[in-house]
């Protein structure tokens, strides 16, 4: 299965061309934006500090005994800026003015016109085409993940009995790979800082949770599909139902995964009714594959030992 396909290519190339258009801009428009930017932060800039100075005119701050807090109250009377103040006024104000003149003639210029309707078309392209491609991969993501449920009914229709699958998380494609867990492993490990006491027990001032490791002992089969769940390419999705691979081509697909830092879900069994089978299970999302072993204690034809661990993690937003 094919992750970045014409398609992908296409609406992600659509997406970095278009980010690129305000380089594209020559070093004359480039200038006339900036000054624009700067002009108008210099404006906001004397607004906020005059709105401040005046401010501190009219209002004062009282605490609240109740409440602890410092609350905005009208003076009864404003205060009379001192000269200081009126000089402090008077500087912002001609600053605004001149800043203000200064942008009003920039944006009255033909070149500057040009330059921001070229800027704004370009923005708009580059959103419409940020919003195409985010469309593109949620319609494909939830195609991958209808037909990992469909394999996960496949695989357990034909074994009559309850296999691991792993996927990953934001799939594209829908691969999965089954495992027969012989067992399988939490870790659950948190550091308490603790601090030495004179005649007792040491004391402890914070418990911080380190990590969450699974680790899973596993067999690998070659996987010969039944009949065939879907034909050809849907939403940008291929492929024809549970692959034809043999336990070395799926051990490759493992690899790859740990390789490339994928995030995984693993699941314990490939059916929804685990728990009528009177069975525990494990359930997660937002897994990183820090280790995978091959054992070939007893190469048989066919089958694989393997061990997987993983951390629990997640990513930074």
């Amino acid at each position: 299965m094919t992750v970045y396909t014409k398609e992908w290519k296409k609406k992600r190339a659509a997406v970095t061309n278009s980010k690129s258009a305000e380089s594209s801009l020559s070093t004359s428009q480039q200038k006339m934006i900036s000054k624009a930017k700067n002009y108008q932060a210099t404006i906001t800039t004397d607004k906020n500090h005059i709105q401040e100075l005046n401010d501190s005119l009219i209002y004062y701050y009282k605490t609240d005994k109740k409440k602890k807090t410092k609350v905005k109250t009208k003076r009864k009377n404003a205060l009379k800026p001192t000269d200081a103040q009126k000089k402090q006024l008077k500087g912002y104000q001609d600053e605004l003015n001149k800043a203000q003149t200064k942008l009003n003639t920039l944006k009255n210029s033909d070149s500057y016109k040009s330059a921001s309707k070229k800027l704004r078309q370009a923005k708009d392209k580059a959103t419409k085409a940020q919003q195409s491609y985010d469309s593109y991969m949620k319609k494909r993501h939830t195609q991958a993940l209808k037909r990992v449920a469909k394999q996960r009914q496949q695989n357990y229709a034909r074994f009559m009995a309850p296999h691991a699958s792993l996927h990953a998380t934001n799939s594209l494609t829908g691969l999965t790979v089954f495992l027969f867990a012989s067992d399988e492993s939490e870790s659950n490990d948190s550091t308490a800082t603790t601090y030495p006491i004179d005649n007792d027990d040491p004391v402890v001032d914070h418990v911080q949770r380190t990590g969450k490791t699974l680790t899973v002992n596993a067999y690998l089969y070659d996987q010969k599909a039944a009949k065939r769940l879907w034909p050809g390419m849907e939403n940008d999705v291929s492929g024809y139902g549970l692959p034809k691979k043999n336990c070395q081509d799926q051990y490759r697909d493992l690899l790859k995964w740990q390789f490339d830092g994928t995030e995984m879900v693993y699941k314990s069994n490939a059916t929804k009714d685990a728990n009528n089978l009177g069975m525990n299970k494990f359930y997660y999302k937002h897994l990183f594959m820090t280790n995978l072993t091959k054992t070939l204690d007893s190469p048989l034809r066919g089958m694989m030992k393997i061990s997987i661990t993983f951390q629990f993690a997640y990513k930074p937003r």
